[in-house]
């Protein structure tokens, strides 16, 4: 068993789109997230867009791989999620907020990790979790529509 610690970071990127449009291109995960648990059997990422929803990749007949529920819903201005993906007693929250500022979308994220999380356990969650470790493939998405490869870890 791995020590209990609590894994926090925020970050930012803009986009030079309407906050409307951009809060929608940034729920179709699988245009610029690209990392998934099923692989070749994922069927499609499934986003309940609702409080209490669900977010999860659905393989197909009832299996999948469940991200998170959806604590806060307040479409264009943002979403959180509290997840138990990771197993083991980790809980990770997500909070995502879209502004508008100075002509530009501010996509505000929060990130929080609990529970019995390893070194090696903490750099994953921080580079997975990270927008900035997707920045290039969200930008490609949401300003040019684009999809471009995933980074590699």
């Amino acid at each position: 068993m791995h020590e209990v610690r609590h894994v926090t970071f925020t970050n930012e990127l803009r986009f030079a789109k309407p906050r409307g449009e951009v809060f929608e291109a940034f729920l179709d995960t699988q245009k610029w997230f690209q990392v998934s648990y099923g692989q070749e059997r994922l069927k499609e990422v499934v986003n309940e867009r609702r409080v209490g929803g669900q977010i999860y990749e659905d393989w197909g007949d009832g299996m999948g791989k469940l991200y998170g529920t959806i604590g806060w819903w307040d479409p264009p201005a943002g979403f959180a999620q509290t997840s138990h993906q990771l197993g083991g007693g980790i809980t990770l929250n997500h909070r995502y907020e879209f502004t508008e500022e100075d002509g530009e979308t501010v996509l505000r994220h929060e990130c929080s990790a609990f529970g019995p999380i390893s070194e090696e356990m903490a750099d994953g969650i921080r580079w997975h979790g990270s927008l900035e470790t997707f920045a290039e493939q969200l930008s490609a998405w949401i300003e040019r529509g684009e999809v471009v490869p995933p980074p590699e870890a």
